[in-house]
């Protein structure tokens, strides 16, 4: 897993299945008195973080929907019996954007009444290569259902109207900047 804010620090770790097997396997042995504590109803939906290996997940699963998610592939794949391989195609790292600039785009979100949200972006974005050359900002719009990079994304009217609101706004404040 890999951070994506600038400054923040790079952590990569690899889970070896058959060595987790060996060396961990006390640690769903632990959980079972956990699922006795959450008396787990017919029906009921779970998310199990770090589900490991899946060892526990699949206990839940007898009795309700779980959905187990894991950092890890490897650990993923073994708990479905799959082995699993990849090799980096792309390694891009974030890159900051202006500070003026953001600055700038957050007084024009401010000023057309709406609340300021910053957010990391580790997509591959154009600004990223922008960036190395020019100042740069993002102004983000919603996708609803949370489909983000895929052909299925959409934005509201709405949420258009607004953003081609804040950029007058941003473009008129970079004309006062440089009058």
């Amino acid at each position: 897993m890999t951070g994506f804010a600038p400054g923040a620090p790079q952590i990569e770790q690899r889970w070896d299945p058959e060595r987790y097997r060996r060396n961990a396997a006390f640690v769903p042995a632990l959980g079972l008195g956990v699922l006795d504590l959450l008396a787990v109803k017919p029906g009921e939906r779970i998310l199990d973080l770090g589900c490991g290996d899946g060892t526990l997940t699949a206990i839940l699963a007898e009795t309700a929907e779980v959905v187990g998610v894991d950092a890890s592939a490897e650990q993923i794949a073994a708990s479905r019996c799959l082995n699993v391989r990849w090799e980096p195609r792309l390694d891009q790292p974030a890159v900051a954007m202006d500070p003026g600039l953001t600055q700038m785009l957050e007084r024009a979100i401010e000023s057309a009444g709406f609340q300021i949200h910053r957010m990391p972006s580790g997509a591959g974005h154009d600004a990223m290569i922008v960036a190395r050359r020019m100042p740069t900002a993002m102004l983000f719009l919603r996708s609803p259902g949370g489909i983000s990079h895929h052909p299925d994304e959409t934005v509201l009217a709405g949420d258009v109207a607004a953003a081609l609101d804040c950029g007058v706004r941003f473009i008129e404040l970079l004309e006062q900047r440089h009058a």
